[in-house]
Formats: structure tokens, sequence, C-alpha cells
């Protein structure tokens, strides 16, 4: 008996020590498990089949701002994370009918995720990639994984991919446009010089005129959304800028908006292509009259900031560094955060088909990054809106020059036309003969060799850059070695880069981007005859 109450104790002693070594053991996994989830790089919530959070670890705190005390079960939950009614219902549907196949087939293990926009403690918005376990228990483990910042990177992912797109489109209308746009703009100015100035007429062919002028536009706002409008960066006071345009601008305005322009004392000299400038202050002023349909004020303001960490914090960008700042300001409609979302997306418009092309502020966006600048907007409904551009600012004194218009004068030069659009070389022979100039024609860069071959007395020879058989830049290389000082002055309706891969520069060689205009144009030929270019 004595032995067997030893045995007894020895194994009790036994089942004892191995009770410890398991404890010690779960005790080593529950510690282990614990550091893994606490350590875990996405939100983990540990829910009892009550609905009510047993445990959420740091990852989950970080994410949302909220303690387990915040959220002690579901119900609290959906009603912080989603206070809107009617979205959280929608919430909670998916859920339940998700956890309802869960219960009925007593299926554990991971289950398809929830994408939801959650509103964290701090009012904070956040999109959040929910995938929920079932476990053998009866509890359920969510895993919540941050998907905003990568939501948004395939959002402008899929814009850069849109814009390149519509770029390449551009381009590749560019050339024929331009050259119809030439033609037409032309010929109705050479129509016009003719006419009489108390002919009725006149206002007919003004009108054509103007239509050419806003499908330039609207097919230079295209390249430049595109950002293959060609860029000439120089130096330029703001302020002279805004001036000069200041006339311009009240003549897009209706008689019942007020416009101002406060402009500060300081130097507000930045480098920058003064056409793309003046497209800025056009498409914002436009957008600001139609938010304004009952009329109002509108107001344009400049001033030297400097930005700081508080503004990139906030908007999310910004290089510390000192700016020039263009504020436009109106009193008209308006727009809500969802409208501010989505301005500057191409197409995006919310005029009445026809009244827009929804490429208005998609371009204005493309320039100011084009030079390095940025643009915000405040705007609240029924509060009116206002746009400000940062655009860098440099250590230059601009001296201000009124912009003035030069009159093109005559010659008897003769010159060869190098252009294989018929409508367009019919065009240039004509300014230039009614001009007093002798013109030749050529239709490709094998005819232009040889026509210049066999006239001695050319002085100039006008290049289109892209042409059949030879380019022009081959054409160029070809009448160099013929006759070294030859002048030459190119044109084109393609792109920049396009015309770089043939060879032409604007800096290096005479250049004229079409469509042309009649009196640019003429001074352009007087000026590369008399060799001041």
């Amino acid at each position: 008996m004595k032995e067997l109450l030893l045995k007894n104790m020895e194994l009790l002693e036994d089942l004892s020590n191995l009770k410890k070594k398991v404890n010690r053991l779960e005790e080593a996994e529950t510690t282990k498990l614990r550091a893994i989830l606490d350590n875990l790089p996405f939100g983990i919530a540990l829910i009892d089949e009550d609905g009510n959070f047993t445990y959420i670890n740091p990852k989950f705190k970080d994410m949302f701002g909220y303690e387990l005390r915040d959220i002690p079960n579901g119900r609290t939950w959906f009603r912080k994370a989603y206070p809107n009614d009617t979205y959280r219902h929608n919430v909670i549907a998916t859920w339940k009918e998700d956890l309802e196949v869960f219960k009925e087939n007593h299926v554990t293990g991971e289950r398809k995720s929830w994408t939801f926009t959650v509103t964290c403690k701090d009012g904070d918005k956040k999109l959040i990639n929910f995938i929920p376990v079932m476990l053998v228990t009866g509890e359920h483990l969510l895993t919540c994984e941050d998907v905003t910042e990568k939501t948004n990177l395939e959002t402008q992912l899929r814009q850069a991919q849109k814009a390149e797109a519509i770029g390449t489109l551009a381009g590749g209308i560019a050339h024929d446009f331009n050259n119809i746009l030439t033609a037409l703009m032309g010929y109705a100015t050479l129509l016009k010089d003719k006419m009489d100035k108390q002919n009725p007429l006149q206002r007919y062919v003004d009108l054509i005129l103007s239509a050419s002028q806003k499908a330039t536009d609207l097919t230079r706002g295209l390249l430049a959304f595109s950002r293959k409008q060609p860029l000439n960066l120089t130096p330029l006071n703001v302020n002279s800028a805004i001036k000069e345009t200041k006339k311009l601008l009240k003549r897009i305005l209706t008689e019942d908006i007020e416009f101002s322009v406060s402009l500060t004392k300081d130097d507000a000299v930045v480098m920058a292509d003064r056409s793309q400038i003046d497209q800025i202050l056009f498409n914002l002023v436009t957008n600001a009259r139609d938010a304004m349909p009952n009329g109002g004020e509108l107001s344009i303001k400049t001033s030297i900031t400097v930005l700081d960490n508080n503004f990139a914090e906030k908007h999310g960008f910004g290089k510390s560094c000192r700016y020039v700042l263009i504020s436009i300001s109106d009193t008209g409609i308006g727009m809500d955060e969802e409208t501010k979302e989505k301005i500057f997306d191409p197409f995006f418009t919310t005029k009445e088909v026809g009244k827009g092309t929804g490429l208005g502020l998609a371009t204005v966006y493309a320039i100011v990054k084009k030079h390095n600048g940025y643009i915000t907007v405040d705007s609240k409904p029924n509060k009116g809106t206002t746009f400000n551009i940062y655009l860098p600012s440099i250590d230059v004194i601009v001296e201000n020059k009124e912009g003035t218009i030069k009159t093109p004068m005559k010659g008897q030069e003769t010159i060869l036309v190098a252009e294989d659009n018929y409508e367009v070389r019919c065009l240039i022979r004509e300014i230039l003969e009614q001009s007093g100039y002798r013109a030749i024609e050529a239709i490709d860069g094998e005819d232009a060799i040889d026509k210049f071959k066999k006239n001695n007395d050319v002085k100039l020879v006008i290049i289109d850059s892209v042409m059949p058989k030879k380019n022009g830049h081959k054409v160029y290389e070809e009448i160099k070695k013929i006759r070294p000082h030859i002048k030459t002055l190119f044109i084109s309706g393609h792109t920049k880069d396009v015309i770089l891969k043939k060879g032409i520069e604007s800096r290096k060689f005479n250049f004229i981007a079409k469509p042309l205009k009649v009196n640019d144009f003429l001074v352009k030929v007087r000026e590369v005859l008399d060799g001041s270019l």
C-alpha cells in the first residue's frame, strides 16, 4: 500500500510538472502570438460571437485612432466608422449577408475582402480593405489594410495613362489641324484687308477669325494638357503680364460682373512662357464668368509668399521657397467637395453639353505643373471660388515694355516656299506676292532642292519641317551645301517633340509655328531677310 501511495504521489508530481510545462508552452505561444499580432503591418481586430471587440492591435489603433474602449462592440464601431446613415446601412447589409453564409455553411478560414471608406476618430477618411476570417471558436478575426494611398496612386496612374493617350491623339491631329487653321485664318485675314471697313460683310469675316482663334486655343489647350506644347521660358513680370492682358480679360466678362485687379508692389518675376500664363488667366476668368450667371465680383491679386511645412502638410506638396502668388476669386455658385476633387480631371465639366470642353482647368493644371508651380482651390457652394497659383520667384529685374504690333515692311526678294500642303502653300504664295515678293513653290523636299538649284536669285527658303521624300532638315543641309549663307525660315504644325526628332530646334534655326498669322508671318520674313534674326 505504501509503495502504491508513493507511486501515485510521484505520478501526481509528474502530472503537475507536465501541466506546468504545458502552461509555460501555452504562455510562450500566447506571448509569441501576441508579439506577432502587435507588430503586424496591418490592423487586427478580434470579435466574439456576440459582436464584442475583445482585442485590437496597435496598428488598428494607429490606423483609425480608436481605442478598445471607444468601440466595445460592432454597433458602436459601425456608428462611428460610418456616420452617414445610408452608407452605414449598406455596409451593415453587406456584412450580414456574408456572415450568414459563414454560419449556414459552417465555413472557417479566409473569405472575400470588402473595401469601405472609414471615418477615423479625428474625422479623416480612409479607404480600408477588410478581410474577415471565421475561427473554429465562432469568433471573427478581422484584418484591415489601408489602401487609400495605393488607390490614389492607381488613380494617378490611370490619369497619367489617359493624359498620355490624349497627348498622343493631340500630337497626331495637331499638324493637320494647324494646316487647316492656317488656311482658314490666312484667307479670312486677306479678305478682311481687301474689304472696306464699312462693308457689312466685315462682321462675318470677324466671326470666322474669332471662331478660328477659338479652334487654335482648343488645340493649344490639348497640347498644353498633354505637355507637348512648346515651352519658351523667359523672365516674366507677372504684374506687367496681367496689366497688358486686363483689357482683353474685360471683354470676356459680362457687364454685370465687377472686375478688379490688385497687384503687389514687390518684384513679381518668374521664369514663364508668356502665352501660357495668358492662357491660365483666360481660362480661369472664363470659368469665373460662367460661375456667375447673374453677375458678381471677380478679382485678380498678386503677392509674394514663402511656402512652409504647414502648407506641405495640409496639401501634400509644396517645396519650401519664395513664390509669386496669383489669386483669382469670384463670388459665383462655388463647388462642393466632390466636385472640387474632379475639377482638374480632363473632360470633366459641370456645364451643359456643348457649353464646355472640360479641358479648361485640366489645361491650367498642366501649365502650372510645367512651370514647376502649384495650384490650389478654395470653394464652397454659393460662397464663391478662389484659385491660388504659386509660381517660383526669381531675382531678376524685367523692364516693363508695352506690347506693340509691328507693321510688316514689303519687299522684292525671291522666296522659295517648300510646303507639301496645297492650301497652306497657296496662302503663303498669296501673302508674299501681295507684299511685293516673288514666290516659287515646291511641293516636297526633293522638289525644293531641285527648284533651289534652278533659281540662283532665291534669297530666303521657307521650309515646312516635315515633308514627303525629304524632311525640312535634310532640305536645309542640301541647300546649305550649295549656298552656305542662304537664309532659311522653318514652319511647322507639329508639336515641338516631333520637330526636334527631325533635327529642327527653334533656338538654333529661325522658326515660326502654325497656324500662321499673316502679320506675324510677314514680320518674321522681313526680320530673317534683313538679318536681324
